[in-house]
């Protein structure tokens, strides 16, 4: 028995051996490979994200090589062949512990696929061939046959640039400049030739320029694109970043300028312009920046000077943008100046239609209204609060009513000021009346504006306003006013706090409630409550 297991054993023993040989010596194919390399393990948009993490030493701004591996098999012999090709370089945007974004550029990004393996550039440069020899070891790499052309350009000129003097350095950048003076880098080229040939002292040391912020933009879209600007610097070493950057950005004609801060993103910086930028004609942009001294300077553009960007419709679209336009509202309005005792209130009802023209005269109002009311002078109150002596109140009031029909025009002096003027007309208890009010707009319509009004209505009153709207509450336009009046019968005036909040129930669809509280005296005030309807289109 006991030989029986020795057998046992030695057999077991010389199996495994086998073993351990024939996996030593058996090739390792594109699987074993994959599973050790890196690799692209999501695209999302145009980030593509890679188990490369600050564990194996990456940092953001490193560059990083994707590689498509291919496996055929050779007709005939059955022979699997595999081998791994260089698709490009991306560098890596964020850097977490052991995954990182990457942001490829669009050539790339419409290559690359899930499982693609990936390393840094900074390891181990690939395999040379045998008969490498010491000067193509030294010489730098040739770029791939896909990269770009106008790149491969600038990288010849350069390191043909390298060994000469000054003015042999500029006589070459001034040939490369000749067939690419349209490029992106061309500004800056013209910066190094200036600085090249800008006259020196004998004794005075040789001055590096600073690298400068390079600012690519698109000089050319359609409706709806989207408008990114980036900023990409050189190397730490060479210039150090800025503090902030930003781009400010108009419509043509326009003399106000809108900020769009630069957020960084690694070794580049980019800022996206809102959807409205993008409308014909075009959009004028500067971009300025804050540098490591605390100076804020423009760096593309100037706000006298700035750039632009062509901006076309798209084909077969409208030739001009109606969407709203036009505006139908709805209002109802209860006020009770004192405790609900019907001695002093009004109600409101008015309808009108809006229509925005977009020029001088920015917008055209028509509309009608019923406004009924009861009131007394305040002196007369009191009196017959006194005479009731603790019994019910009889108050001598008066009634009024007025129908009426008005008109509005909004006359833009400039973007962020208008002038607007009413009229009314109709028929109150008395016969016929008559109305104007006047209104300063201080900021755009629609948007966030200050309005202060002043009006006048026959037989009613007196009423002047000051109003602030915001919409900065997504979805949720609200306003505050304070109106000082003497309506509805022309006596004491008194003051109303009024706060409307509104409600985006559709995109053409606007639902408001309107809170007031008002007062003639300490001794006498109310509540008021408002409804709003706003159909626009």
């Amino acid at each position: 028995m006991r030989l029986v297991l020795v057998r046992l054993i030695a057999s077991l023993c010389v199996a495994l051996a086998c073993l351990a040989a024939f996996a030593a010596t058996a090739p390792r194919g594109a699987g074993a490979r994959a599973a050790e390399s890196p690799s692209i393990l999501r695209i999302d948009g145009s980030d593509a994200y890679v188990d490369i993490g600050r564990t194996a030493g990456a940092r953001a701004g490193d560059p990083v090589r994707v590689y498509r591996s291919v496996r055929v098999v050779r007709p005939g012999t059955a022979e699997a062949l595999t081998d791994r090709f260089l698709l490009g370089e991306m560098q890596l945007a964020e850097v977490g512990e052991v995954l990182s974004r990457a942001r490829p550029d669009p050539q790339l990004a419409r290559q690359i696929r899930l499982g693609d393996t990936v390393e840094l550039a900074s390891r181990a440069p690939p395999t040379e061939p045998s008969g490498a020899t010491a000067q193509t070891r030294g010489a730098p790499a040739p770029c791939p046959p896909s990269a770009d052309p106008e790149a491969v350009a600038f990288r010849d000129a350069w390191l043909a640039a390298q060994p000469a003097g000054p003015e042999q350095r500029a006589a070459l950048w001034e040939r490369y400049l000749s067939s690419h003076g349209s490029g992106s880098l061309a500004e800056a080229i013209r910066r190094e030739i200036g600085a090249l040939r800008a006259p020196r002292s004998p004794s005075a040391p040789a001055v590096t320029p600073v690298a400068e912020p390079q600012v690519s933009a698109p000089t050319r879209a359609f409706e709806g694109d989207p408008l990114e600007l980036v900023l990409t610097f050189p190397s730490p070493a060479a210039s150090p970043a800025p503090r902030a950057a930003s781009v400010n950005w108009r419509v043509p004609g326009s003399e106000l300028y809108h900020p769009v801060r630069f957020a960084a993103e690694g070794s580049t910086w980019r800022a996206r312009l809102p959807p409205e930028a993008a409308r014909a004609p075009g959009v004028d942009y500067w971009v300025g920046v804050v540098d490591s001294t605390g100076t804020e300077r423009a760096l593309a553009g100037d706000p006298r000077r700035p750039r632009q960007v062509d901006v076309q419709r798209l084909p077969g679209a409208e030739p001009e943008s109606r969407w709203q336009r036009s505006e139908v509202e709805v209002r109802a309005d209860y006020v009770d100046w004192n405790h609900f005792k019907g001695n002093d209130y009004h109600w409101a009802f008015e309808s009108d239609y809006l229509y925005r023209v977009g020029e001088f005269v920015h917008s055209l109002r028509l509309g009608f209204g019923v406004y009924q009311g009861v009131g007394q002078s305040l002196k007369s109150a009191i009196a017959d609060e006194q005479a009731a002596s603790g019994g019910p109140v009889r108050y001598h009031t008066r009634p009024v009513g007025y129908d009426y029909a008005f008109t509005e025009v909004d006359l833009r002096a400039a973007e962020l000021l208008g002038f607007v003027v009413r009229g009314l007309a109709g028929v109150n208890r008395d016969g016929f009346g008559a109305g104007v009010e006047g209104k300063v707009r201080i900021g755009r319509e629609p948007g966030t504006n200050l309005v202060l009004s002043s009006g006048f209505t026959s037989r009613i009153g007196n009423r002047n306003t000051l109003t602030l709207a915001w919409d900065q509450v997504r979805g949720w336009p609200m306003s505050a006013s304070v109106i000082v009046t003497n309506e509805p019968v022309r006596e004491d005036y008194g003051v109303r706090f009024v706060y409307q909040v509104g409600r985006h129930v559709a995109g053409w669809l606007d639902l408001s409630l309107r809170l007031g509280y008002e007062l003639r005296d300490i001794n006498h005030s109310g509540f008021g409550l408002g409804l709003a309807t706003n159909f626009h289109w």
